[in-house]
């Protein structure tokens, strides 16, 4: 939990905003800035709307730790089962699953050794997202990836990256 807690940049504090994380210093969600970069907001525009209180470096830093989380995650969902969906402790090993995380973005343990990838790709989600931390423009993002993936899919990562984290958080310490 220690990875989606605190940050260089961000940290959680139980008297802020219910315990989801902020930045630094700030009373900033790091929800909301993952909201405007999943609108595709150019980040000097971002940092101008936060009053300069939020980096380059902080969004970048934000954007990587959601995407791992989120892959964290949702690779490491338990069985459960299929009529009930309740988690099933002693389950045999899944021979093949397919989980729609979104429209978008999925977990096939036959693609990729089940690791969390854009529907229809073998390309990784977190590779993706590695591009948006680095700040390259979504066109040419798209592009790199050989137009396998859309504008639309990588604000939808962002924001199922961002909603996992704060469920992180959330959980229990136990959890």
């Amino acid at each position: 939990m220690d990875a989606q807690v605190n940050g260089q940049h961000f940290t959680v504090d139980a008297g802020i905003f219910g315990g989801r994380p902020v930045f630094r210093g700030t009373t900033i969600a790091v929800s909301d800035v993952l909201e405007m970069v999943a609108e595709e907001r150019n980040w000097d525009d971002i940092i101008a709307a936060c009053g300069g209180a939020v980096t380059r470096e902080a969004i970048a830093e934000a954007v990587r730790t959601a995407a791992r989380v989120f892959v964290r995650r949702a690779e490491r969902r338990p069985p459960r089962d299929q009529t009930t969906g309740e988690i099933v402790e002693d389950a045999p090993p899944r021979e093949h699953e397919r989980v729609l995380l979104g429209k978008h973005v999925v977990v096939d343990t036959a693609i990729c050794h089940g690791q969390v990838t854009f529907v229809g790709t073998r390309i990784f989600v977190e590779s993706v997202l590695d591009d948006v931390s680095r700040e390259e423009p979504w066109p040419s993002i798209v592009r790199n990836w050989h137009d396998s993936i859309t504008h639309e899919s990588i604000a939808e990562a962002i924001r199922l990256t961002s909603a996992a984290w704060m469920a992180a958080v959330s959980e229990p310490a136990h959890a």
